[in-house]
């Protein structure tokens, strides 16, 4: 046998260790690494989904959130006018009140005992008369009703 069938051998005899021993250990790691990459993205997919339906279940959340602040800072700041409008309305009443019976009384020389009585009656009635009238709309307006 010459040298270049021996070198055809030994380079057969190499070819074939090579063949037999590198790539079947190289395509199953291929393999390994297929599978993972399929696993890892399988496993990314839920993670994405589960924060797409955290995330929607947040802003869901806020949206509610704060259509109820809306509705209630209205509904207080209504109030609070209300409030306001009816102090004003007492304290025209008090002031009436007290009117009618003065600690230091100032009297107009011009007037007598009972003008001045009938004057501050009328101031009294008319304050509690706006009082009521005041009270009795805001008790009768509907609660929905966005008009002042």
């Amino acid at each position: 046998m010459s040298i270049e069938i021996w070198g055809w051998l030994f380079c057969s005899f190499v070819l074939g260790l090579f063949v037999k021993s590198f790539f079947p250990t190289y395509f199953r790691k291929k393999g390994e690494n297929l599978a993972t990459k399929e696993d890892i993205s399988e496993i990314t997919d839920k993670i994405e989904s589960v924060k797409n339906d955290y995330a929607n279940q947040l802003e869901s959340a806020k949206t509610e959130l704060s259509a109820k602040l809306n509705t209630n800072s209205f509904r207080y700041e209504n109030e609070y006018n209300i409030l306001c409008e009816l102090t004003g309305y007492l304290v025209d009443l008090r002031d009436a009140s007290i009117s009618l019976r003065p600690g230091l009384d100032t009297k107009d020389a011009n007037k007598s005992e009972t003008e001045i009585k009938n004057e501050r009656l009328k101031y009294f009635y008319a304050a509690r008369k706006a009082l009521y009238i005041c009270s009795e709309k805001k008790r009768k307006r509907p609660a929905h009703s966005s008009s002042p």
